[in-house]
């Protein structure tokens, strides 16, 4: 067995030391937390000295280099904490006995420490009295080396290299005698910048350690990046002797950084070039990222905006719901929604919509929350002109259904009081006048009230509506062919008053026999709807009286899409499209010349028509958000397109 081994573990984890020394009972492990503990000590104490390469205050070749200034015959073990190459070649360079790049290989780092330590008692390490390993073995090593390797000689003119590795030579692809006796500068070229070889220049000219970055020239002139690294080697009189340089091509890795610079320059300017503002912050609150509209909104520089937190931009009177809101995303709730104020620098308040949304990795860790905001100003303003013409039409609906229709209720009463004691054609006429003029006081009523704004919607299964519409309207021998099961979302009475003019309209002009009078009384291509009229009689106390033509006549005229001239019963047909709703029919159509026209108030092809029917479909229709159309139907009938919009 081994007599005992002294080690000096450097490094700042004393768990690493322990494991070591339980590797073999012959070791015995005193632990430096630093370069300056182990600086402190009597090296000449200890057969070996393992030192990790990341201390507190300096490199492990950085200590390595003054141990061997001090205490050149005691073994040394870098144990470096990653692998780097540049790393190794500097400790092979700088004398290191030997050298492990995966710290937690204890059973062989114990192996070598006895190796090593045992050469050390018995004065066989192979080094010679001035610190520096065999020539033979360290040109070796050095050629083994991962990275291009130089050395040069400032005792010389112009600092020229006197050793270059084979790795160099493979990296530049000059030859060996290319090489030796030049100075490194050949390798740079047109696009090498000044300000690197500025900085390597001072460091020589200081004697310190430097690495830069170079765009340097390969012997075939291709372009390369190269990290370098620079050495001082100095002898035991700390004088320098010579520079080591190590070499690295990082071309790939400047090309990635490149293109992730583009990358995030890119996906700045889309977010720049969003309409919504936006501001990243993290689980602490700080601020990390926000769009350049912040500050043009809020008048804040930006080095005011890296200092804020999440509720600094936000009016007192908000700052309650926007931490409730953070605190319920950031805790695992789904995305919120506010509305509320920003104020700006100057104190001016602006409305915004505001959404927070947890921001987390792939693991489910929550990284912060990013808040984005649009202004509503507009939005509001045109929701307080929406109320406004709301309150006017509301204001028109009572001066039509009060000051109008009472002096025409009372004229329609002398009328019928007047044709019970006389018959005239004079007296007939007047009622028809009436009459007309009642139906332009519905449909103008009507217009009144379905062109506000939706503003409460509900599922409304189609077909079940559809097939109530229908029972409702006088539609004649006419058939329905009902083909959707679509749920739309919108207000049911009015969405049914749609499907009950169009009803009445395809039924009143779509059959291939003249249209009767009844028919040109009717609202263009329809009538305003039972609603409507019930509304009304609510609205008076009483039943209407209107009509003075005979029952009889009445019934027949009411009739629509039948068969008077022997024709076939009209189809009319209900279904779904990719984004929306149609209904259409087999009969006579629309002139093409009119379909741009049919829904302009006062519009009317037949003769007695009001021009408001269809009017009052399309504000119904567009006070829900969506369009209509008018067309030619696959039968040559018309054809009405819903589009319910996204």
């Amino acid at each position: 067995m081994r007599g005992a081994c002294r080690v000096l573990y450097v490094g700042k984890g004393r768990d690493h030391a322990e494991r070591l020394a339980q590797q073999r009972p012959e070791l015995t492990v005193t632990v430096a937390t630093s370069g300056a503990d182990c600086l402190a000590r009597e090296l000449a104490g200890f057969d070996c000295l393992v030192i990790r390469d990341e201390l507190p205050e300096m490199t492990g070749v950085d200590l390595l280099e003054q141990v061997q200034r001090r205490t050149p015959d005691i073994p040394v073990i870098l144990v470096a904490e990653s692998g780097d190459e540049a790393v190794a070649s500097a400790a092979i360079t700088a004398g290191v006995t030997d050298y492990l790049s995966e710290p937690d290989q204890y059973a062989t780092l114990a192996a070598r420490v006895l190796h090593y330590g045992a050469q050390s008692r018995d004065g066989s390490t192979a080094r010679t009295p001035g610190g520096d390993t065999d020539d033979g073995l360290k040109s070796a090593a050095m050629d083994s080396a991962p990275a291009g390797i130089v050395i040069t000689d400032p005792s010389l003119a112009d600092n020229p290299i006197v050793y270059a590795n084979e790795r160099f030579t493979d990296l530049t692809g000059y030859e060996q005698a290319a090489v030796e006796g030049r100075n490194c500068r050949f390798l740079q070229g047109p696009a090498t910048e000044e300000e690197p070889v500025a900085e390597l220049r001072e460091a020589l000219r200081t004697e310190t350690p430097v690495t830069v970055e170079l765009r340097n020239y390969r012997a075939d002139g291709t372009e390369f990046w190269n990290e370098v690294r620079v050495r001082p080697l100095r002898n035991a009189d700390g004088e320098v002797t010579h520079y080591v340089g190590f070499q690295q091509d990082i071309t790939d890795r400047k090309r990635r950084e490149r293109a992730l610079r583009e990358e995030r320059a890119l996906t700045r300017a889309i977010f720049d070039a969003l309409p919504d503002a936006f501001v990243v912050f993290d689980t602490d609150g700080n601020c990390l990222r926000w769009s350049e509209s912040i500050a043009a909104v809020t008048g804040y520089s930006e080095s005011e905006i890296a200092e804020m937190g999440p509720t600094d931009l936000i009016a007192d009177s908000d700052v309650d719901q926007v931490e409730a809101a953070l605190d319920a995303v950031l805790s695992g709730g789904s995305e919120r929604t506010l509305e509320l104020d920003i104020e700006t620098k100057d104190g001016h308040r602006l409305p915004y919509e505001v959404a927070v949304a947890r921001i987390s990795e792939g693991d489910g860790t929550v990284l912060g929350a990013v808040v984005t905001g649009r202004d509503i100003s507009e939005r509001q303003a045109r929701t307080a002109e929406l109320k406004a013409k709301n309150t006017r039409l509301e204001k028109f609906a009572r001066v039509i259904s009060h000051d109008i229709r009472n002096p025409l209720q009372v004229a329609d009463g002398q009328l019928t009081l007047a044709q019970s004691k006389c018959e005239s054609p004079h007296l007939d006429r007047a009622q028809e006048a009436l009459g007309r003029m009642e139906t332009l006081i519905d449909e103008l009523l009507t217009l009144a009230r379905e062109g506000k704004v939706v503003t409460e919607r509900e599922p409304v299964a189609v077909d079940e509506l559809v097939q109530r519409c229908w029972s409702n309207v006088e539609t004649g021998d006419a058939r329905l062919d009902c083909t959707t099961e679509t749920v739309v979302q919108a207000d049911p009475g009015r969405l049914q008053e749609v499907f009950e003019n169009l009803f009445r309209n395809a039924a009143e002009h779509g059959s291939a026999s003249p249209p009767s009078q009844a028919r040109q009384d009717s609202v263009e291509h329809g009538s305003t709807s039972n609603r409507t009229q019930s509304d009304d009689a609510i609205e008076h106390g009483a039943p209407r009286e209107r009509d003075s033509a005979a029952p009889d006549q009445r019934s027949a005229e009411s009739g629509g899409g039948d068969s008077e001239s022997g024709g076939d019963p009209l189809t009319i047909a209900v279904g779904a499209t990719e984004t929306g709703l149609y209904v259409a029919d087999d009969g006579q159509g629309i002139p093409a010349g009119d379909r741009t026209q049919i829904f302009e108030s006062g519009y009317s092809t037949a003769d007695g028509g009001t021009g408001y029917g269809l009017n009052i479909v399309r504000e119904i229709v567009e006070a829900h958000g969506w369009t209509i159309d008018a067309s030619e139907s696959a039968t040559g009938g018309a054809r009405f397109d819903i589009d319910l919009g996204p």
